[in-house]
């Protein structure tokens, strides 16, 4: 049987009502828990008055439904307007701390008795009121992340595969991703079956942040990102990746065509072990366009050196390889493990042989793109 005073009690708290979600209200504001610009002041006294009513009907042994819908909204809408979860639980204990208050002034001196039995019903209402309002909270926030993503994938998806990307289309992308359409971008490719699934998956979340934008493109892993200052952190944080970049791609538009030279280049390379700059993989688009032009003629150049012993050759192409890559005979010397004298030989050897003088720069030029279609030597020294 419920206590006479009880309920007496809950009628006198009823009363007061007003006076609570006012003070709630106000210590609430005091302690800037809530954006008002996100959740007006009406909205939170509202609320305040709409919670104190359903916890004393709950209190006088009403149905827990009633309740349980409103924390279902409760905690829809805070997620909705985008009120952080730490800060909606913390707003609903002060709630509750205020309610609790206001029932030890009544209850003091003589109905405090009365209180303490009912106490462990009081908590126990209250806490379902926090479980279920974060619940609430929790599952709306997946869906509104669920679709954001959704949402996103589609402005990604307009943005690859559009047939014409006019400058309508541009901006309701560059507008649905929320970047500038004329920002500068960097690029990074992760080629299909260059590292297990596992790998794979361990690359997407190294790369998860909220800034960068990931999409499978032509089965290829990308992910792409407003580049900001002068120097990128991904070249070092991501160096063990076996991945394309593309430094920098000036405008969103630009973002595709990029994607698809260095899924061309890539392409024609062999696997890579790291992070590769497309810059790396210039040459081997330069080399095949170069042979397509006249099949064979430019390849043919370098058919001077069959003249050599297998070794012989494979040791003039990994100095003239590495010295291309530096433009030093002493550094050649050091990497190759032989005399100057020998690296310089060896370039005039090639040069003899093929027509092209390293020590040229146009010559040079054309020297590294014919080489960058050929098989790497062996890496070892080769004094």
């Amino acid at each position: 049987m419920v206590h006479e005073d009880w309920l007496q009690l809950l009628d006198e708290l009823e009363e007061r009502i007003p006076d609570f979600a006012r003070t709630f209200v106000d210590e609430l504001l005091g302690r800037a828990l809530y954006d008002t610009d996100v959740v007006a002041e009406e909205d939170i006294l509202r609320t305040a008055a709409e919670t104190m009513r359903l916890v004393i009907a709950r209190l006088h042994g009403g149905s827990s439904d009633a309740f349980a819908e409103f924390s279902e909204r409760l905690g829809k809408r805070r997620a909705r307007q985008g009120v952080p979860l730490d800060r909606l639980i913390e707003a609903i204990r002060l709630d509750l701390r205020i309610i609790w208050r206001m029932l030890l002034e009544l209850a003091e001196p003589d109905r405090t008795s009365v209180l303490v039995q009912h106490f462990e019903f009081l908590m126990t209402t209250l806490d379902d009121y926090v479980n279920d309002v974060q619940q609430a909270f929790l599952a709306e926030v997946a869906i509104l992340q669920r679709d954001s993503r959704l949402a996103t994938e589609q402005h990604i998806s307009k943005l690859f595969n559009a047939t014409r990307l006019s400058q309508a289309l541009l901006g309701e992308v560059s507008a649905g991703l929320g970047v500038e359409p004329d920002s500068a971008f960097e690029v990074i490719l992760v080629r299909p079956g260059s590292a297990p699934e596992q790998r794979r998956r361990e690359v997407g979340l190294r790369l998860a942040e909220r800034e960068t934008f990931g999409y499978v493109y032509r089965g290829w892993l990308l992910f792409f990102r407003v580049r900001t200052g002068t120097l990128s952190s991904w070249p070092k944080e991501l160096a063990d990746i076996p991945a394309c970049y593309v430094h920098r791609v000036e405008g969103l538009g630009s973002v595709p065509a990029a994607a698809r030279a260095a899924i061309e280049l890539h392409s024609l390379a062999p696997e890579v072990q790291r992070l590769t700059d497309i810059e790396e993989l210039w040459a081997l688009g330069a080399a095949e366009h170069l042979d397509s032009l006249i099949p064979g003629y430019f390849r043919s150049i370098l058919d001077g050196l069959d003249g050599l012993t297998a070794e012989e050759r494979d040791r003039v192409l990994r100095t003239v390889r590495v010295f291309l890559g530096s433009g030093s005979v002493k550094e050649t010397s050091v990497r190759v493990g032989c005399h100057r004298n020998t690296v310089v030989n060896r370039l005039k050897l090639f040069h003899a042989e093929t027509g092209l003088d390293p020590m040229i720069p146009a010559q040079a030029a054309l020297a590294y793109v014919l080489l960058a279609g050929e098989p790497d030597p062996e890496s070892e020294p080769a004094g």
